[in-house]
């Protein structure tokens, strides 16, 4: 013990903050977003947010012609509103940004959806990647 002591520092990990996206207001983000111009889709859509009970709502989703319209599904499915996409807000938030594909969250078991619903929502929310300014980094 009576030694000296010597320290060497290997960095083995750089931690950078990236983007912080969280979809607040689910309907309104849906409508507002662009989509590609040949894609026609319609879909059941719900999403679990506990901080935001609004957006858990079942919505049902059209998508023509680069844009989106989005109603209450239950005014359309009075007795069973049949849930053709399932998944949490922090998904649904990756999705929207184009983060992560449809198909990928449903092998991580962050999204429930059948094969063709997975790849037309992929196709819906694609997106160049995410670009962030040296400068913004914090």
């Amino acid at each position: 013990l009576g030694g000296s002591a010597e320290w060497i520092f290997h960095q083995t990990a750089r931690l950078v903050s990236g983007f912080a996206l969280r979809v607040v207001h689910l309907p309104t983000a849906i409508r507002q977003r662009r989509y590609p111009l040949d894609l026609k889709t319609e879909l059941v859509l719900r999403v679990e947010d506990p901080l935001l009970p609004k957006n858990s709502r079942p919505l049902h989703v059209h998508i023509s012609d680069g844009a989106a319209s989005v109603a209450p599904a239950y005014s359309l499915f009075p007795d069973h509103t049949p849930a053709s996409v399932e998944t949490n807000i922090a998904t649904f938030s990756q999705l929207f940004a184009g983060f992560i594909g449809a198909e990928q969250a449903r092998k991580l078991g962050r999204l429930h959806a059948d094969d063709a619903t997975c790849a037309r929502l992929t196709a819906a929310f694609a997106a160049a990647p995410l670009y962030m300014h040296r400068s913004d980094w914090f």
